[in-house]
C-alpha cells in the first residue's frame, strides 16, 4: 500500500514538472537572466522567486541577498536600478507580453526584496539597512536593532518618489 502511494506521488510530481506552462518557463528565464545581471552588476544573489498567476501573470516576486552594509541612499540606488532592470527585461520580451495582466508591467507588479545579511546569516544592524522590499509600488526600508535583533521600519516611499530622489541626487553629483 505504501509503495503504491509513494509511486503515485512520484508520478504526479514527474508529470507536473513536464507540463509547466510556457509562460511560467518564460518568466523563469527572465528571472534567471535578471539574477545573472544583478550578481554581475552589484553582487546580490537570488535566493528565491515566484509569481502570482491565477489566470494571467499578476506579479513577479524575487528575493535577493547581499552581504554589503549600505545606508538608505545607497540601498535606494541599488534597489531602483534592480527593479528597473527587471521591468525592462519583462517589458522587452514580446513573447511574455500576452501573458501579463497589464502591459507594460510596472513596479506595482513586482515584489522585489533585498535582505542584507552578515556572513553568519543574521541581518546587518542599524544604522545600515537590513531589509528592503517593494510591495504594490511602496518601498519599505528596515533596519535591525543591534540589541533585540528585531527589524523595524526606518523609511518608506513610493517607487516614483524614490526615482525622483535618486534623479535629484544624480543631478547634484554631476
Amino acid at each position: 500500500m505504501y509503495i503504491c502511494s509513494f509511486i503515485s506521488i512520484i508520478l504526479a510530481m514527474c508529470s507536473y514538472n513536464s507540463t509547466v506552462r510556457t509562460e511560467v518557463q518564460k518568466v523563469n528565464q527572465v528571472i534567471n537572466q535578471h539574477a545573472l545581471k544583478e550578481q554581475s552588476n552589484s553582487g546580490i544573489v537570488l535566493m528565491g522567486s515566484g509569481l502570482s498567476y491565477p489566470d494571467k501573470i499578476h506579479s513577479i516576486h524575487v528575493h535577493y541577498r547581499s552581504t554589503d552594509k549600505l545606508k538608505l541612499n545607497q540601498v535606494r540606488k541599488l534597489f531602483i536600478e534592480g527593479v528597473d532592470r527587471l521591468l525592462t527585461l519583462v517589458n522587452d520580451d514580446r513573447e511574455l507580453e500576452s501573458y501579463l495582466i497589464s502591459y507594460p508591467f510596472s513596479p506595482t507588479n513586482v515584489e522585489y526584496i533585498i535582505a542584507f545579511r552578515n556572513q553568519d546569516g543574521s541581518y546587518v544592524s542599524s544604522p545600515d539597512v537590513a531589509f528592503v522590499t517593494n510591495i504594490g509600488g511602496i518601498i519599505h526600508y528596515d533596519s535591525r536593532d543591534p540589541i533585540s535583533g528585531e527589524l523595524y521600519n526606518i523609511h518608506q516611499e513610493t517607487f516614483e518618489e524614490a526615482k525622483k530622489i535618486l534623479a535629484k541626487e544624480e543631478r547634484k553629483n554631476d
